[in-house]
């Protein structure tokens, strides 16, 4: 009877070591994969001025921005992470292709951190519940 409970145990702890592997190299491949895209397409920068913003009440945080990209101008909304005055100038980024398409100036580089960390983080719990059932399986 103790064979088939160390048995158990041992194909419990394969079972959640195997769930640790399986959520750590999808979320690694996926961090990697908008790294090397947000690396291999980098957006040009210009600088663009708030012609209008959001009131206070709103939290200033929409605003629409003025900038030119080859002798054209645009006025596009952003959505800003701080509140912004009318007047002030900011570093945007835009989409060669479709200039319409910006963004703030520095890429997001915590979408790959915060994918890796929580594949590693996910199979080190896993993982180490997968040893933990193993050590106490026994030989």
């Amino acid at each position: 009877m103790r064979w088939q409970s160390v048995r158990a145990r041992w194909t419990l702890s394969r079972i959640f070591i195997g769930v640790g592997v399986a959520v750590l190299v999808p979320l690694g491949v996926a961090a990697l994969i908008v790294l090397g895209v947000q690396s291999a397409h980098p957006w040009p920068t210009v600088e663009a001025q708030v012609i209008r913003a959001a009131p206070p009440a709103y939290g200033g945080r929409l605003a629409v921005v003025r900038y030119s990209v080859e002798e054209h101008v645009y006025n596009e909304e952003l959505t800003l992470g701080e509140e912004v005055t009318v007047g002030e100038r900011i570093t945007i980024r835009y989409d060669p292709e479709h200039p319409r398409q910006i963004a703030l100036g520095a890429p997001v580089i915590w979408v790959p951190i915060l994918l890796g960390a929580l594949g590693v983080g996910l199979f080190l719990v896993f993982g180490g519940v997968g040893l933990l059932v193993r050590k106490v399986a026994g030989p």
